[in-house]
């Protein structure tokens, strides 16, 4: 009996994974024409709701992610004009334009 139930969990969790995967491919076929990553919306989303404590290293905590990690991503994000970063803290840049668009 506990094979049975095991084989029905793992059969819940395979399409729980699924299903994850789906939507984070919709959500990218969604953005590729903006030029971002979902990834990189998640971090803009953060910078937008944290505002002027929007540092790397609460954002690394919050997302729960490596401190390199962020900062490479804020990197990419000034790079591409979607932020400015002012003593070490990343910004919004005036042509950041997806707010609330994606929710």
């Amino acid at each position: 009996m506990k094979k049975d139930s095991y084989n029905s969990d793992l059969k819940v969790w395979i399409s729980i994974a699924d299903l994850h995967h789906k939507m984070f491919w919709l959500r990218q076929k969604e953005l590729n024409p903006l030029g971002i990553t979902a990834s990189q919306l998640r971090v803009l989303r953060l910078i937008e709701e944290l505002g002027s404590k929007a540092t790397i290293s609460a954002m690394a905590k919050t997302l729960n992610r490596k401190v390199d990690v962020i900062s490479r991503q804020t990197v990419m994000l000034e790079k591409d004009g979607f932020i400015e970063r002012s003593k070490g803290n990343p910004i919004l840049s005036a042509q950041y334009p997806f707010s609330k668009q994606f929710d």
